[in-house]
């Protein structure tokens, strides 16, 4: 599990820097995409982003990085293989249940952290047309051992482009 999410934090700041141009508009969006979250009463900010939606609209992953690489996060909403699952919308909560993908995991130094009861991730926003979401979410990660569990507050993600798979 570890690895995998240090892979996927590599392409994600992969992408990134692939993305970067010298040339940037002279228009900035007026609204900008942000990550945040407090881990425990400190606050990450994820400088790197990737995101898609999936399965149909019925599920949707984010990962993100912090500017240094040593802290990472990751969201999943709804079912990534179910073709039952209900389509994501907003204004709906999902909850982690251990019955589908719905989960948040966070990484530092120490060791990479995954969902446990109680963490939640409500959809604020999706627009489909500029394919865009925000939302918030917070909870309680653990790597296994309690004594390390990870409380995650006022996470908030704001106009996150997604690619459609």
């Amino acid at each position: 599990m570890k690895n995998l999410f240090q892979i996927l934090t590599v392409i994600c700041f992969s992408l990134v820097l692939v993305n970067c141009s010298s040339d940037d508009s002279s228009n900035p969006p007026s609204t900008q995409e942000q990550l945040t979250i407090n881990v425990n009463g400190t606050q990450y900010t994820a400088s790197a982003i990737m995101a898609a939606m999936g399965n149909d609209n019925k599920y949707f992953e984010l990962d993100s990085a912090n500017s240094d690489g040593t802290e990472g996060l990751q969201l999943r909403i709804g079912d990534f293989n179910e073709s039952l699952s209900p389509v994501l919308e907003a204004g709906m909560t999902y909850n982690w249940n251990g019955t589908d993908d719905t989960t948040i995991f966070y990484q530092n130094t120490q060791s990479v952290y995954g969902g446990t009861n109680g963490c939640q991730i409500t959809i604020t926003s999706i627009n489909f047309e500029d394919n865009t979401i925000s939302g918030t979410f917070s909870g309680v990660v653990s790597d296994g051992n309690t004594v390390d569990d990870q409380t995650l507050t006022n996470g908030v993600f704001n106009n996150i482009p997604f690619s459609i798979n």
